[in-house]
């Protein structure tokens, strides 16, 4: 398979080899007939047959074969690329595996194997804003964040900002797969996300927070909002919602939300919003912003109650939150 793969790509890695037409729709053909072979003995369910697809395991990663199938996804074919990103979700999925001690190890090989080639990750980072292979690496990338060694490679090879800059892209479906991407590494591993944001909390949400001053992006602005306040409303983030809420300029960004010309903004903004009313420890600026715009708010959250009826739930946040300001 390593030498199909490198065969394949041969006249991209070889500018002095040409490859014939007729050579490549061969070449082409085998590498997908080895891996489907490959995928039959990866994808095993019989407890018997456990150790042979460790075997096949072990033997991909000493041919370097997944590092391969990152850098020639663009020149396979469609259904080629398919099953390569098939062999890559299985290998990933061996990292979470805890059945069996040996599946413990496999695992831990294939964790080893990543992190030893940081490359691969900034391949895969890369391919996210690759127009043939977008969808293909995106899928990859959220396989990588579901477990925890590897979404701190993650964070460390910059995939936040990355992303959240490739959400701005002109092509709506490179934006939108880069923005679930981002929602997936940051909720995948929230003790590790967490550990993320304290550090890096002025320059995440500085550049996080253009999402949400941008009206001509509506439907980013929407993710925008509903993704902040999973987060902030998560007690795995309660010490990035506490740094949240001190901040009377981020205050300011959601009370003009409020006032958006869209109610499911408003809806969306008000769930963010609430977090600064609620807060028990509020620091002088933000208690001066919201006495001094407290009767305003008031009627305009009584006006939130009859546009969401049926919510049982938001109905009493909406009372909690006005019988806070009233008291002010």
């Amino acid at each position: 398979l390593a030498v199909l793969a490198a065969q394949m790509g041969a006249e991209h890695c070889h500018p002095n080899i040409k490859v014939h037409i007729g050579d490549t729709q061969e070449c082409s053909a085998r590498l997908e007939a080895s891996m489907l072979r490959v995928l039959e003995l990866l994808d095993v369910s019989k407890d018997s047959e456990q150790h042979l697809g460790r075997e096949v395991v072990q033997s991909l990663l000493n041919l370097d074969v997944p590092s391969k199938l990152v850098s020639f996804l663009p020149t396979l074919d469609f259904e080629a690329r398919k099953s390569a990103v098939r062999i890559l979700c299985l290998l990933l999925q061996m990292t979470a595996r805890r059945d069996s001690p040996g599946d413990k190890r496999c695992g831990l090989k294939v964790v080893n194997y990543i992190r030893q080639r940081r490359d691969l990750i900034e391949a895969l980072l890369d391919g996210c804003a690759d127009p043939e292979v977008f969808f293909h690496c995106a899928e990859l990338v959220q396989s990588c964040a579901r477990c925890g060694e590897l979404a701190r490679e993650l964070f460390a090879a910059r995939a936040v900002p990355r992303l959240l800059e490739l959400a701005q892209n002109q092509n709506f479906d490179i934006s939108s797969e880069a923005f679930g991407t981002l929602r997936q590494v940051l909720l995948a591993q929230k003790d590790v996300a967490a550990e993320y944001l304290q550090a890096e909390f002025q320059t995440f949400f500085s550049q996080y927070h253009e999402f949400l001053t941008q009206d001509e992006a509506y439907t980013l602005l929407r993710q925008a909002l509903h993704l902040l306040s999973e987060i902030l409303l998560d007690c795995s983030f309660s010490a990035i919602m506490s740094r949240y809420v001190a901040v009377d300029g981020f205050l300011q960004i959601h009370m003009n939300l409020l006032l958006h010309d869209s109610v499911p903004v408003q809806l969306n903004a008000f769930h963010v919003f609430k977090t600064f009313v609620a807060n028990p420890n509020r620091p002088p600026r933000v208690e001066q912003i919201l006495c001094k715009n407290r009767d305003r708010l008031v009627r305009l959250l009584t006006s939130f109650a009859s546009k969401q009826t049926d919510d049982a739930a938001f109905s009493g946040d909406i009372q909690a939150v006005l019988e806070i300001l009233e008291a002010m």
